[in-house]
């Protein structure tokens, strides 16, 4: 019995999967993310061990110009001979630092993409039939392929500058602090109105990345409609057609991708003005006469090395804003799928059937009320012949469905040999189905294995 066209109506018996904002709050989609690294804690912790050597450096990097400086006021000659065994040695901890937060926080983020990504697909394995017939593929296979990916980008990619950068802006303000703590503080000030914009760059950053997801989507599914049915754009020179339709939609993502440009493009030279601000009254300040007397001059140059240190991590910081909502937005697009309920198995018995099959009085009304079969009754006695034959959307499909509990009666009864078919376990049922479908479908794989698959 072949498996004949699908009324659209079908399509509604599911949730259909969308890029709308989601009401679950955004830190509780960060933090089911992190839960995912918990079994990398001990990478976790290099990756720390190794950023916090990097951040130590920069201080010590500032203590070096202090040194250098104050040997050449003193004409210290064996101090300035230790300047190159002092400079080769701060770069090798500094590069055995870099090498392990980096290698690190890249086995961390390479493994959650594994992770998700296999439990995306195995979840796909277990949804009912009704979530493929209200999503199109294309929009499925963008969430096992690009979501995944933005994912890393919240959990491991983000944490990863969190750490380096915030690390070293943490250990570079210490050393201010103490070195004078008054001129500190002064950096202080510019803090409320960098909280202001980075909290309104993160509602837009959030927006923006739901409708690339979205497009992404839709890129996806014009072209796997068009690779699978190439045969039949050739044939009716659907080339031109698809062609505008597949370039509307990738600039449509375009226009996305260049407004998130623009957020950031904005907000970073913003956040960097506003510490450009402060550094320039703290070095002005530093300046006065009444504070340089009271310090070397190589502690005055290793507090502005120190200050000016803080410009590329704070910026750094500032652009993880992006990656961060980028992430949770394409968390919230993978959740949603992996929360989806999944087939339901009622059935306890596993009989050898002889297929005898009996349909009294069954009903089948979709969602949108749409009828396909009402009050249909038929007995197939074991061994006989049966072909149903009516026009495109007259319920064929449907009753096939109905066979293989694909879909559920709204009335009615079906049984199998006398056995309710609900009853019946739907891995035994559907072993003992044989199905031809209309669309014909070939695995990447030999004539046999096709032939034999799930055998």
């Amino acid at each position: 019995m072949s498996q004949a066209y699908q009324p659209d109506s079908a399509k509604t018996a599911a949730k259909k999967l969308s890029a709308e904002p989601s009401n679950i709050p955004k830190h509780k989609t960060l933090l089911r993310l992190l839960s995912y690294l918990k079994p990398y804690w001990w990478a976790l912790m290099l990756t720390v061990l190794g950023f916090a050597i990097n951040a130590a450096t920069e201080i010590w990097i500032a203590k070096l110009l202090q040194y250098i400086t104050d040997a050449i006021n003193q004409n210290d000659q064996s101090k300035q001979d230790l300047f190159p065994l002092l400079i080769i040695g701060l770069f090798f901890v500094r590069g055995v630092g870099s090498f392990l937060g980096n290698y690190y926080s890249a086995l961390v983020s390479r493994n959650l993409v594994y992770e998700l990504r296999v439990e995306v697909f195995n979840k796909l394995l277990r949804l009912p039939s009704s979530f493929y017939l209200a999503n199109p593929a294309g929009t499925i296979s963008s969430k096992l392929i690009f979501d995944v990916e933005q994912v890393t980008a919240a959990s491991t990619d983000s944490m990863k500058t969190l750490l380096r950068d915030g690390l070293t802006v943490v250990a570079l303000i210490g050393f201010l602090l103490y070195s004078n703590w008054r001129l500190t503080l002064i950096l202080f000030v510019v803090l409320p109105p960098i909280l202001w914009l980075i909290r309104i760059a993160s509602k837009r950053y959030l927006k923006l990345s739901k409708g690339i997801q979205e497009t992404m989507g839709d890129v996806s599914h014009i072209t796997n409609e068009v690779i699978g049915g190439y045969q039949v754009v050739k044939n009716y020179g659907g080339q031109a057609y698809e062609a505008a339709r597949f370039d509307k939609t990738s600039k449509k993502n375009l226009r996305q991708g260049m407004k998130v440009v623009v957020t950031n493009s904005i907000n970073t030279p913003a956040v960097q003005l506003l510490m450009a601000i402060a550094m320039s009254v703290v070095v002005w300040l530093a300046l006065r006469p009444s504070v340089i007397d009271n310090i070397s001059a190589g502690e005055f140059i290793s507090y502005i090395a120190a200050a000016g240190l803080l410009s590329k991590p704070v910026r750094s910081l500032t652009d993880i804003n992006q990656k961060l909502q980028k992430g949770i937005a394409a968390g919230e697009s993978i959740f949603a799928l992996l929360d989806e309920p999944e087939e339901t198995d009622t059935g306890v018995l596993s009989p050898a059937l002889t297929g005898e099959i009996k349909l009294d009085n069954v009903s089948l009304i979709y969602p949108d009320s749409t009828v396909a079969l009402r009050d249909f009754t038929l007995d197939v006695r074991a061994g006989e012949t049966v072909a149903l034959v009516g026009r495109s959307g007259a319920g064929k499909s449907s009753l096939v469905n109905l066979l293989t509990r694909t879909l559920s009666t709204s009335s009615g009864q079906i049984t199998l040999d006398g056995i309710p078919i609900e009853d019946i376990k739907l891995e035994s049922l559907r072993a003992q189905i044989a199905m031809v479908n209309q669309q014909v479908v070939l695995f990447n794989t030999t004539v046999f294995n096709n032939i034999a698959y799930g055998a």
